[in-house]
């Protein structure tokens, strides 16, 4: 398929990216706010002005969208974002009682029940109020409850907090993306103190019935004879549902380049679309039976779509096949550009926020990236043998969505798997038939021998992809880890990638372009050496926030020396501090040693300890734990006093013993003694650093 297209066939194609870049500058320039709101009105009334003056004329060629048009969709889109909250309404900090619908299907833990619910009524001592916001509560374990379903009542007496911003550099910032689904505030509600009622009314049982028929499905496996990982992977590819799916498998499918199996995304809603249209092929043979059967699957595809919970891939694909099959009513040829553009313009008016992602980012490389690049590969070799030429189809839709994704993709999630194409053209085929096989157990799960025959044999069908998935995962150099890109090198990568397009499209086949993709390529490489060069020469201390742990380092280029207590030694903090060893290089070097070892006179990688003192950088660290005083040495001067949960010593009799220049405390100290520790500061006028509410503590020698 061509990139280029006749101007009125491909109409949101050039509406879309106007409407992108007013979302994009009304976020990243907020602070040159004005109410864009009046503008598009007033250039909206222009534009219909216009219009009705050009139909008294003869007709000519006119631009679809003119001279008032951009802006007018320019100024929506920062109108579109200003109209998003950007705060709670809720009463902070304080117990309150509050009424709230649950909207989704609950996450069971062992510990708690997690829900996102709509509150609309609270109140408080001197407040009352009606609202309607999202938010999400943490219910303890408490039998006298039932499980709740979505639609249900729930009261509850609790505190409402703000979700924490992230503690340590460069990790996940779980409150913007929280912020951008609506949701800015949590609670944690103890047993006893919360009642769910889960009797619906008649519109609510309808409101809610794709949320149910996700339950009802996963009930249905779950009385499979699949084991846990089977059922896991099962609810993720069928059902959209991923809460199942432990750490190894997840990190085994990125190994290996599956991920995006797991993610419900076009390729499902295609193999669906492929069964409906097989099952209700027999239409065909009715007058007006084609428009009544593609009526019919388009309605089965939003219910679906609703099912998953319009996650930005499945939406993107269900208006995509939606357009096609309209187009098919009408008999009209659709443009695949245009059906893609005009799934992200109305996704976005929905939610203009959804352009930054991930999933959408990746949703529409990958598909973007197959409808244009995919032919050109396929070209390459003429295969006349049907197996090896599926097989070779399978080969380039696997190169071309890698393509197009690859930018996002790494700056998110640091990795790349090296036999991509290996396990795509091992699994896609494999995953058609699984998800037959579940929406057939769903069917005759009722019949005995037919669903114990039809579960068997999804069982084996599962057994084998999650085999073949560790199989490609083991082989040696499957991933290469720990790659660092900044948005810049991304959007680099992105002008690498549209250059060869152009190129591609050019009818001229001219070299520039490929001068230019060359140019930018040299330009990644450049910041990948300097970052290279920084990395040398980096010199921190850190005491990092991770949840009742006590975790340092000490960092000298690429060298990075971590003190953890005992419990935490080997416990896995990647989300908290990730991404920061990965952007300074430090993720296949660091050494971890327990917090003992400062006790004992000895030198750990140019890091002079002895009893309990660091030396670095020319500066005294005192590491603080349960140890006892000896009130016949004097009083010891430090740079910085480190202080643990394993601390007994009382913040009077430890700040007689050493004279700190700071106080640091870190993530295991609990709240009780941190009050105590900041009386004795402020008495004492000493700087405090809480790791638990300020964050993580760095400390800069460059």
């Amino acid at each position: 398929m061509k990139l280029v297209e006749q101007p009125e066939q491909i109409p949101f194609v050039r509406l879309t990216p106007v409407l992108f870049a007013g979302i994009a500058w009304a976020t990243w320039m907020w602070e040159f706010a004005f109410p864009a709101l009046p503008v598009v009105v007033g250039l909206a009334l222009v534009y219909l002005a216009r219009a009705w003056k050009l139909l008294s004329r003869p007709p000519r060629r006119e631009s679809l969208y003119g001279y008032t048009a951009l802006p007018c969709l320019f100024f929506a889109g920062v109108a579109l974002v200003q109209q998003q909250p950007t705060q709670t309404t809720l009463p902070l900090d304080r117990a309150i009682w509050l009424q709230a619908e649950v909207c989704d299907n609950p996450i069971l833990t062992d510990r708690y029940t997690k829900v996102e619910a709509i509150v609309e009524q609270y109140a408080a001592e001197d407040d009352t109020a009606t609202v309607h916001e999202k938010m999400i509560f943490y219910l303890s374990s408490d039998k006298s409850q039932p499980t709740p379903v979505a639609g249900a009542k729930l009261y509850a007496h609790t505190t409402l907090s703000r979700i924490p911003l992230p503690g340590n550099p460069d990790e996940f910032n779980y409150q913007k993306y929280l912020a951008r689904r609506k949701i800015f505030t949590s609670a944690f509600v103890q047993p006893g103190h919360y009642h769910l009622d889960n009797r619906l009314s008649f519109w609510k049982n309808i409101q809610y019935t794709p949320l149910h028929w996700q339950s009802w499905g996963l009930q249905t496996f779950s009385d499979s004879p699949l084991g846990d990982r089977e059922y896991a992977v099962l609810a993720a590819l069928t059902l959209g549902n991923k809460q199942w799916l432990d750490d190894d498998l997840r990190n085994a499918y990125a190994a290996a380049g599956a991920m995006h199996v797991l993610a419900v995304s076009g390729l499902h809603v295609g193999i669906i679309m492929v069964l409906l249209n097989f099952m209700t092929s027999f239409l065909n043979r009715r007058q007006h039976g084609r428009r009544l059967k593609n009526i019919l699957v388009l309605a089965a595809l939003w219910m679906y779509a609703a099912i998953i919970g319009f996650s930005p891939s499945v939406t993107r694909a269900t208006v995509m096949f939606s357009f096609v099959l309209i187009g098919q009513n009408m008999q009209r040829r659709i443009s695949v550009y245009n059906s893609l553009a005009a799934a992200a313009f109305f996704m976005t008016c929905l939610n203009p926020l959804v352009i930054f992602e991930a999933g959408f980012q990746l949703s529409y490389g990958a598909v973007l990236s197959i409808v244009y690049f995919q032919p050109y590969l396929h070209r390459m070799l003429y295969i006349k043998n049907k197996f090896l030429r599926g097989i070779w189809n399978i080969a380039t839709v696997s190169f071309a969505a890698q393509l197009g994704t690859v930018p996002v993709s790494l700056l998110n999630f640091h990795l790349f798997p090296n036999y991509f194409l290996l396990t795509n053209i091992c699994i896609l085929s494999l995953v058609g038939f699984i998800i037959y096989g579940g929406v057939a157990y769903l069917f005759v799960h009722q019949i005995p021998a037919l669903s114990t025959f039809v579960g068997y044999a999804l069982k084996g069908m599962l057994w084998l992809l999650n085999s073949i998935v560790k199989l490609v995962e083991s082989l040696p150099y499957s991933v290469t880890n720990d790659i660092y890109i900044n948005r810049l090198q991304m959007w680099l990568m992105i002008a690498v990638i549209l250059l060869v397009a152009i190129r591609l499209a050019s009818r001229r086949r001219r070299r520039r372009w490929l001068w230019m993709a060359a140019c930018a390529a040299i330009c990644i490489t450049g910041l990948r050496s300097e970052r290279q060069v920084e990395r040398k020469q980096q010199k921190m201390a850190l005491v990092y926030k991770v949840k009742n742990a006590s975790y340092s380092s000490f960092i000298t280029g690429t060298r990075c020396v971590s003190l953890r207590d005992a419990e935490h030694l080997h416990t896995d903090f990647s989300f908290n501090v990730g991404n920061f060893l990965i952007k300074h290089g430090l993720a296949a070097h660091e050494q971890r040693f327990e917090t003992g070892v400062v006790q004992r006179d000895t030198t750990v990688d140019d890091i002079r300890c002895y009893k309990g003192f660091i030396i670095f950088e020319h500066e005294i660290y005192k590491l603080l734990e349960n140890e006892a005083i000896d009130r016949r040495l004097p009083a010891i001067a430090v740079d910085y006093l480190i202080v643990s949960g394993a601390a007994r010593m009382t913040p009077d009799i430890a700040l007689r013993r050493y004279l700190p220049g700071q106080i640091v405390l870190d993530a295991s100290v609990p709240l009780y003694r941190i009050r105590q520790w900041q009386a004795a500061a402020a008495e004492r006028n000493i700087k405090l650093h809480v790791v638990r509410n300020d964050g993580a503590f760095v400390k800069n020698y460059e």
